[in-house]
């Protein structure tokens, strides 16, 4: 672990630590007061209600919703507010100096009702990395926070926000490439309090077996850690701290499991959830199909707010998993390109053995972390993995190699997954169709792509895989890109904290340079749509395929009044976001 976790700060050291201040927040005019109701409403109800207007809810408003809720109103301090002199106090050198040093785990993050762990959309609002006299405001934090424990709190929190008008958001770890868990004004339904854990005995029409129910807030660590002491596996990310029945497997779910039983969202078998509309319903192949369907791999936040979902579980099994890293320090450039090819090629074997492989390339080195076969022995990954081997042998090529045979899955992947902290990226992704790397000609040109794209300074994270596998499960929006991809592929470049001008360009090339180079090869193409560009133009086609009018239609059924919005969710297109960050009809 120790290793592992050094080679990755290997790789986040390329990355800028440092954003700069964000916009102001104007003001929108243009209100009434509704006397029978003592609620101030926008006469112009295009745009969301927004701290410091006159429909704002006062304190006292607040303060009895808050009593409605058993105390669970949060209202937002930033996280980086010890590092400030500002209306939350002075700074506090020793705090702000704690929280720094602590701010890559996890952890920081999760536990807060606001912070993001994808800083730039927190627009340096409250930047800890910054000056002891920079801004620091509410900004795009959440305005408030409900620390929601249960039905009831979602349903009188859409009932509050819809009454006032409110921008409303699902909040869980902060784990968001996209910014869609947070919003300037905005009310979140913070679900991290939601932590049981049950495992059963499922029997339906659709399946008969072993099954845990998990609720909203749970991690995939804690899960997996469950599961384990009961010799089972779920289907969860590589990524730990992920909440698990959150945006993850909603928007479908890739996993080191993948290959050997299909995508995260394949093995749900009911969501428990609060509608948009403030309904309390049970979604499943047997009722409310559609928003089962939907729920199930068509995006998080946006039709409902999940309480729980039910899914299957397997059997633990033993592991055979290897990690392996070379620097690119003293290889010619070609060379270096050569070789990740000869890598890809020994990507099907490792599938056709049920197994998947997460790969980091960059301009620094290439890291493999891991190659990762359920059910196999460490000696057929080496035999696999030979020629890839060799070739680095025969060109006296320095590397670390481990391969290790596991007693369970478990085992395998605490030892060999490398995501426990944070790296601060812009992103954008691709996924891979395996019609393009099944031939040489093809292969040529991915790699050509991987080269071009590093050769700008970014990172490449890949993970090959088989998301075709049907083992028995109900039909669902899953992309139906994800049944023809070799692998996904997620591109990075690095979040500059010190200069916000920085931070902007290196979001444009993403958008602008990084990205169509892999488009070019890939036209008409798809992308998990949890791991793409925030500002991907065609985002309904790249991310939803064909699925994406039937869950229109269905994000309409079930949040009529368009209450629950996020960038590139279903239905998002009905707003937009000003300058000013207000939330308006497009």
């Amino acid at each position: 672990m120790t290793r592992l976790a050094g080679l990755v700060a290997l790789f986040a050291a390329v990355a800028a630590v440092s954003a700069a201040p964000g916009a102001s927040l104007g003001r929108r005019q243009n209100t009434t007061t509704t006397p029978d109701s003592n609620i101030t409403v926008d006469s112009k109800p295009q745009c969301r209600c927004f701290p410091g207007e006159p429909c704002w809810p006062k304190d006292k408003h607040w303060d009895a919703f808050n009593s409605t809720i058993g105390g669970k109103l949060v209202a937002t301090i930033p996280i980086g507010s010890p590092c400030h002199d500002s209306s939350f106090g002075p700074a506090d050198p020793s705090a702000c100096a704690i929280l720094k040093s602590k701010w890559a785990d996890p952890a920081t993050h999760i536990s807060s009702s606001s912070s993001l762990m994808s800083p730039f959309f927190a627009n340096a609002s409250c930047d800890p990395f910054l000056s002891t006299n920079a801004q620091c405001v509410v900004g795009t934090y959440v305005q408030y926070a409900v620390a929601a424990t249960n039905t009831d709190d979602f349903k009188k929190t859409i009932a509050f926000a819809k009454d006032r008008n409110l921008r409303l958001v699902v909040r869980n770890t902060g784990h968001d490439f996209y910014g869609k868990s947070t919003g300037a004004g905005a009310l979140a339904i913070w679900t991290q309090g939601i932590k049981d854990i049950t495992l059963m005995n499922y029997q339906s029409d659709a399946y008969t077996g072993t099954a845990m129910k998990i609720g909203a807030g749970v991690l995939g660590q804690e899960a997996y850690e469950v599961a384990h002491q009961n010799n089972v596996v779920v289907v969860g990310g590589a990524c730990p701290s992920v909440g698990i029945a959150g945006g993850y497997t909603q928007g479908g779910g890739h996993s080191l499991l993948t290959t050997k039983y299909g995508m995260a969202a394949d093995h749900v078998l009911e969501w428990e959830v609060v509608t948009g509309n403030g309904d309390l319903v049970v979604a499943s192949p047997s009722q409310n199909q559609d928003l089962y369907w939907a729920l199930s791999g068509g995006g998080g936040g946006t039709y409902g707010v999940v309480r729980s979902m039910t899914v299957k579980t397997f059997p633990e099994l033993k592991t055979a998993a290897a990690t392996l890293f070379y620097q690119s320090a003293g290889i010619n450039p070609d060379l270096y390109f050569e070789l990740f090819k000869t890598l890809l090629t020994c990507m099907p074997a490792i599938v056709k053995a049920g197994g998947s492989t997460i790969w980091i390339l960059t301009p620094l080195g290439l890291l493999i972390a891991p190659v990762i076969i359920p059910g196999s022995s460490k000696d057929n990954i080496d035999t696999i993995l030979q020629p890839f081997l060799q070739k680095l042998k025969d060109n006296a090529i320095p590397f670390q190699y481990s391969n290790v045979d596991y007693e369970s899955y478990h085992d395998a992947f605490l030892a060999t997954t490398p995501f426990k902290t944070l790296t601060e990226n812009h992103t954008g992704g691709r996924l891979i169709p395996k019609s393009l790397v099944s031939t040489d000609d093809g292969l040529n040109q991915f790699v050509a792509a991987m080269r071009a794209i590093v050769e700008k300074g970014s990172f490449i994270s890949g993970l090959n895989l088989d998301a075709s596998k049907k083992i028995n499960f109900a039909d669902n929006s899953v992309n139906p890109a994800w049944r023809d991809a070799a692998m996904t592929i997620i591109l990075l470049t690095s979040f500059s904290h010190a200069d916000w001008n920085v931070a902007q360009a290196n979001q444009r090339a993403m958008t602008e340079q990084i990205v169509p180079i892999i488009k070019k090869i890939t036209p008409g193409g798809s992308c998990y749509l949890n791991e793409g560009d925030v500002n991907e133009p065609d985002w309904q086609q790249t991310f939803y395929g064909a699925s994406y009018e039937k869950l229109l239609g269905i994000k309409q059924k079930y949040d009529s009044s368009s209450l629950l919005w996020g960038r590139t969710a279903v239905g998002s297109e009905a707003w937009t976001e000003t300058d000013d960050k207000h939330l308006c009809k497009a």
